[in-house]
C-alpha cells in the first residue's frame, strides 16, 4: 500500500479507527517500518539527511535553572540546516538554552565544525545557531526551506530523523491526529526552569525512537514542523514551522544586510495563556449569546477551545490572570497562530475579555520588550554565580521578582558554599548589608566597595517557598575575585572583566579593574573548573 493514497482515501476511516496504522489489529503496516538512509531514504524524500546536524552544546557555568554544576555541561540534541548560505541551523531549545556556550555541529556524522547561538526565543522552543558556510564542503550539507503553512488535522507528513547513536536517518510516514495549542504548567519544583509557553504543537499516528527530526510536506519537502521531544514521550509531536518562519525570515533579511546581531528583541504580551473548552466559558463564566456565537464562527471543528491568562509578569497592569480572551483589535481570537500573528512586534493593542461576565474592552494595552538572546551577562561573587532574575521566575512570582539578583548557582569549595548556600531551587538577592539590591549592578556597586576579609549579609528569598533568610559570607578576594561576564552586543562575543580584585596584604582597600599576578593566577586554576571563557 501507499500511505499517502490511502490517506486521501480516508481520511476519517483512519482517524476513527486507527485502522492501517496499528499493526497490532492485524495486517501489515507500511507506517511501522522505519526506513534506513541508504534505502527507502533517497527515494522518498530526496537527501534530507544533509540537512539534518547533530549538535552538541558545552555551558561554562550553570545559570538559568539548567543542569547542575556537578554534572557534564554538554548536551546534545538535533539541528535543521534552514539557510546554507548564511549558515542557519535551526534546534530544541532545552538544550541549548542561552548564548553563553559553544557549540559543535556534526554533519554527516563526520564533520565537525563549531557554531555560535544567535537567538533564543523567550517563550518558544527553538533556539537559532549560525556556522561559518566556508567551513562546511557544499557536498556534506544540503538546506530544508520552511512552509509557513500551518499543519493541519488528517495531513499526510513525512517524518525524518536521527536515531539516539546518531549512526542513521529515519524515514516514517505519518498522519496527523490531532492539532491543538498546549499549556505546560511550570513545576512547584522547579519554578527557575525554562518552560515553553503560548505555542501551538501537532501529534501524528505513529511513534519510533529517536532523538528528533524534522515533519516534511510530501510534496515539495519544505519543513511542516520540527519534532523537538518538548514532551520527551513519542516522535510525532511536532512544532508547527509556521511558528519559527516570521523570525528566521527576519534574521535572513538582517544578516544580508550587514548587520551582527540580527534580532536582539521582540515585541509581545507579557502573559501566560491557558486554554478552556468553550461549554465552560459559556456555562461556567458567563459569557453572553452574542459572543459565543462569534467565538463559535472563528473556530473550526476541531478546536473549541478559548485563551485564558493564568499567568503575567508584575509589568502587565491592565490585564488580568483568569481574564477570557475574546479579540484583539477587532478580530475574534480562538487560536494561539492568531494570537501572535496580532500581537507580536506591535506597541499597543485593544483587547476585549470577558472579566467576571462581563465583557471588557481594553484600549492601549502597551506590549513588553524581551530579550532573544538570553542571559547576556554575569556574574562571580563569593563563589556564587549571579544573574539577572529570569524570565520563568517573573511569571512563578510576580512582583516578588521585580527586584533582585538571581544566584543561579554555587561553586564547591567557595565561601558560599561553606557558609551552607542553597544551590537547589534558586535564592534571589534582596538585600546587602542592608541596602537594598535592584539589580545587578547594585549589586556590584555594593560589593566592589568591601575590603577582602570582611564579611557580606545577604538577604534572600527562596523562590521554590518564598521565605526570607539571611546569610554571611567572608569576601574573599584573593581566591574568589568579583568578575563578571558579559556578551558584546555589536561582536556577540562574551569577555571576562574584573570588577574587584585582591591587590596584596598592604593595600588600604580594593581597586576595580586590577588584578595582580597573584590573583590572576588563582583565577586561572579555578576558571579550570569553570569551563573556557570566549575572550
Amino acid at each position: 500500500y501507499d500511505c499517502r493514497n490511502y490517506a486521501s482515501n480516508s481520511n476519517s476511516d483512519i482517524l476513527k479507527t486507527n485502522k492501517f496504522t496499528n499493526s497490532s489489529a492485524g495486517g501489515y503496516s507500511f507506517l511501522d517500518r522505519i526506513y534506513s538512509r541508504d534505502s527507502m531514504t533517497k527515494k522518498k524524500v530526496g537527501q534530507p539527511h544533509k540537512a539534518l546536524v547533530h549538535i552538541k552544546f558545552n555551558m561554562p557555568v550553570k545559570i538559568d535553572g539548567t543542569a547542575s554544576l556537578d554534572e557534564k555541561l554538554i548536551s546534545t540534541c538535533v539541528g535543521v540546516v534552514v539557510d546554507v548560505k548564511l549558515g542557519l541551523v535551526v534546534c530544541e531549545r532545552y538544550q541549548v538554552p542561552t548564548t553563553l556556550g559553544d557549540a559543535l555541529v556534526t554533519f554527516e556524522g563526520a564533520y565537525l565544525t563549531t557554531a555560535s547561538v544567535i537567538f533564543v526565543h523567550p517563550f518558544h522552543l527553538f533556539s537559532i545557531l549560525q556556522y561559518d558556510p566556508r567551513a562546511v564542503d557544499e557536498s556534506i550539507v544540503s538546506e530544508l526551506k520552511l512552509n509557513p503553512v500551518p499543519v493541519s488535522i488528517g495531513e499526510v507528513v513525512d517524518y525524518f530523523g536521527l536515531s539516539m547513536k546518531q549512526s542513521r536517518s529515519m524515514y516514517l510516514g505519518a498522519i496527523v491526529g490531532s492539532s491543538e495549542s498546549v499549556h505546560i504548567k511550570t513545576s512547584p519544583d522547579a519554578k527557575e526552569k525554562f518552560i515553553p509557553r503560548n505555542f501551538e504543537y501537532f501529534v501524528g499516528t505513529q511513534n519510533v525512537s529517536g532523538l528528533g527530526g524534522v515533519f516534511l510536506d510530501p510534496n515539495d519537502h519544505s519543513i511542516r514542523g520540527f519534532n523537538f521531544h518538548f514532551f520527551r514521550i513519542d516522535i510525532t509531536s511536532g512544532l508547527q514551522a509556521s511558528a519559527v518562519f516570521p523570525f528566521l525570515e527576519q534574521i535572513q533579511v538582517s544578516l544580508l544586510s550587514g548587520k551582527t546581531n540580527p534580532v536582539s528583541q521582540m515585541k509581545t504580551l507579557g502573559i501566560h495563556l491557558d486554554f478552556l473548552p468553550l461549554a465552560d466559558v459559556i456555562h461556567a463564566l458567563g459569557m453572553n449569546m452574542e459572543w459565543t456565537a462569534k467565538m463559535i464562527e472563528s473556530m473550526d471543528q476541531y478546536h473549541r477551545t478559548v485563551m485564558v491568562i493564568s499567568q503575567k509578569l508584575a509589568c502587565v497592569t491592565q490585564l488580568y490572570e483568569h481574564d477570557v480572551i475574546l479579540s484583539i483589535n477587532g478580530e475574534s481570537v480562538a487560536r494561539i497562530s492568531e494570537y501572535h500573528r496580532l500581537v507580536n512586534n506591535q506597541d499597543f493593542v485593544t483587547i476585549t475579555v470577558l472579566r467576571n461576565g462581563n465583557v471588557t474592552e481594553i484600549k492601549n494595552v502597551p506590549t513588553q520588550l524581551f530579550s532573544t538572546l538570553g542571559t547576556t551577562r554575569v556574574a562571580f561573587c563569593c563563589g556564587m554565580v549571579c544573574q539577572e532574575v529570569t524570565l520563568a521566575i517573573q511569571f512563578a512570582l510576580g512582583s516578588e521578582a521585580k527586584n533582585g539578583v538571581y544566584i543561579s548557582s554555587v561553586f564547591p569549595g567557595s565561601p558560599a558554599k561553606e557558609a551552607y548556600v542553597k544551590t537547589t531551587g534558586g535564592l534571589i538577592i534582596k538585600e546587602v548589608n542592608g541596602d537594598p539590591v535592584e539589580d545587578l549592578d547594585c549589586l556590584l556597586d555594593k560589593v566592589s566597595t568591601i575590603k577582602s576579609g570582611k564579611n557580606l549579609r545577604f538577604k534572600t528569598l527562596d523562590i521554590q517557598d518564598g521565605n526570607i533568610s539571611t546569610f554571611s559570607v567572608q569576601l574573599d578576594l584573593q581566591f574568589w575575585p568579583i568578575r563578571e561576564m558579559v556578551r558584546s552586543p555589536s561582536t556577540g562575543e562574551w569577555s571576562l572583566n574584573d570588577i574587584s580584585a585582591f591587590v596584596g596584604e598592604n593595600s588600604e582597600g580594593n581597586v576595580k579593574n586590577n588584578v595582580s599576578e597573584e590573583a590572576e593566577g588563582t583565577w586561572k586554576r579555578i576558571s579550570n573548573y569553570v569551563g573556557s571563557f570566549r575572550t
